[in-house]
């Protein structure tokens, strides 16, 4: 289990940690592989990075970093549409109900 110092990310064993469990669940011959094989930006539709995480059986949080760490997306843009859209249905449930 996490604890919220090892969430920060500022331990090297933890970050080291971090990218083999990626390198492993996650690798990047068959990732970019993937990658190859859509014709979508990554960064503005989340549910092929949806499909992609499940894929991969990880969290949208982790594939997202394993493809910023890749080059193919901007972690920051991303994690700031992710904030949108769950904004979004919040407000879509809240006016629903």
């Amino acid at each position: 289990m996490r604890d919220a110092e090892s969430a920060k990310g500022e331990d090297n064993d933890e970050r080291e940690a971090n990218l083999f469990a990626a390198e492993l669940l996650m690798p990047a011959k068959f990732l970019t592989e993937d990658v190859k094989s859509i014709d979508l930006d990554l960064l503005s539709d989340s549910t092929v990075l949806d499909s992609l995480a499940t894929k991969y059986k990880v969290s949208g949080q982790a594939l997202t970093f394993r493809l910023a760490n890749l080059g193919y997306i901007n972690v920051e843009s991303h994690l700031l549409l992710r904030q949108r859209e769950s904004n979004h249905f919040a407000f879509v449930q809240d006016k629903m109900s």
